[in-house]
């Protein structure tokens, strides 16, 4: 049943896991069938055809972001103006802080509400920030039609807490087309080689992922690493791995395919952030036969298996010597290659079956 779909989201309109994921959405056959709409800063398309494919068969206006009180009202004034004007009939949400947008907008229009949680916040923060969190999220579930989650510790955890509210939960992993061909990985080489795939901010620790690659280094391994991504922390870390002395490239923002290049010619993906909620980077490097290294974090079990699909390191847990237990095991090294890959078509894989789900909820509203 075709309908009007306005995809809401803070933050960046062209960069970022959850633009990617509305992204992802819009570009699905389903998607096609309604008249879709996206609100997202920095697109630089004020009510007209986005020109590029990031955004297909798709109206985008360009807000500001809302991060503060000042901002957030006159925000709310033309997210209202645009409802009314192109009458939407279902506003989904992505993340809290558009969640709550939403929830408000809920009480001033006649609108269904889809939320899409990219990570439960309040289980991320501690004393009063995750007391704010847990009653902002508590707000957006009762105000929202249907409450979808992508990672599966977080649906548990919501359906125990919000029992009552179970009917309107579900769980929709996230999934991605192939990034590119798949042939098991081998480890008979002399350097190692290492790559990362995110923003360089804070949450992410770059200096982390130099602090790992000091390590090997130290350890007498031989590493060649890159960073693939932009950010703030730009300058920062590329003097910090310039002072200790390390091979680190930092190219910035790539393309798809040439993010798929670093992928397969890498023997490991490097995952340093303080947590994740299911980073599409992993998703990608196990499209690529991928395995990753990955610090220790709650939910990391949604997509990482330890010792399987990558290794989890834990506080006091040495990154060499895990490592290097794998490296030295070229038959280990290839099938945790092999299981990446099988847990990317097993349960990550066909953007259009995620979009379907997606779907079934519209038709019901």
């Amino acid at each position: 049943m075709r309908k009007k779909i306005m995809q809401l989201q803070s933050g960046s309109g062209y960069s970022g896991g959850i633009a990617n994921y509305v992204s992802t959405l819009i570009k699905s056959k389903s998607f096609f069938e309604h008249s879709n709409y996206v609100i997202a800063s920095g697109t630089s398309a004020v009510a007209s055809k986005i020109k590029n494919n990031f955004y297909p068969n798709a109206l985008a206006y360009d807000l500001p972001q809302t991060y503060s009180f000042i901002s957030f009202i006159p925000y709310l004034i033309s997210l209202y103006k645009i409802l009314k004007e192109e009458r939407i009939e279902i506003l989904h949400s992505h993340a809290l802080r558009s969640g709550f947008v939403a929830a408000v907008m809920s009480f001033f229009i006649d609108i269904r509400v889809v939320h899409t949680t990219h990570g439960l916040r309040y289980t991320q923060k501690n004393g009063i920030r995750k007391a704010i969190s847990f009653l902002i999220e508590s707000i957006v579930l009762m105000r929202s039609d249907h409450f979808v989650v992508i990672r599966k510790s977080d649906f548990n955890l919501l359906i125990k807490t919000f029992n009552r509210f179970k009917r309107k939960i579900s769980f929709i992993p996230t999934r991605l087309a192939e990034l590119t061909d798949f042939s098991p990985k081998k480890y008979y080489a002399d350097k190692l080689r290492i790559v990362s795939v995110g923003s360089l901010i804070y949450v992410k620790r770059p200096e982390k992922f130099i602090g790992w690659v000091k390590e090997l280094s130290d350890y007498g391994v031989d590493v060649s690493a890159t960073w693939v991504g932009d950010g703030p922390l730009m300058s920062s870390v590329k003097s910090l791995s310039k002072i200790e002395g390390l091979d680190i490239l930092f190219p910035g923002q790539l393309p798809t395919k040439e993010v798929a290049r670093q992928m397969k010619k890498a023997h490991f993906l490097f995952v340093t952030s303080e947590y994740e909620v299911m980073p599409l980077a992993v998703i990608e490097s196990y499209s690529c036969g991928l395995p990753v290294i990955i610090n220790y974090f709650r939910g990391v079990e949604d997509f990482v298996e330890d010792g399987v699909t990558g290794v989890v390191i834990r506080e006091k847990e040495n990154l060499s010597d895990l490592l290097f237990a794998v490296s030295s095991n070229p038959k280990q090294f290839e099938k945790m290659s092999i299981e990446a890959n099988r847990k990317f078509k097993e349960e990550f894989c066909d953007p259009e079956v995620m979009s379907g789900q997606y779907n079934l909820i519209y038709d019901r509203l």
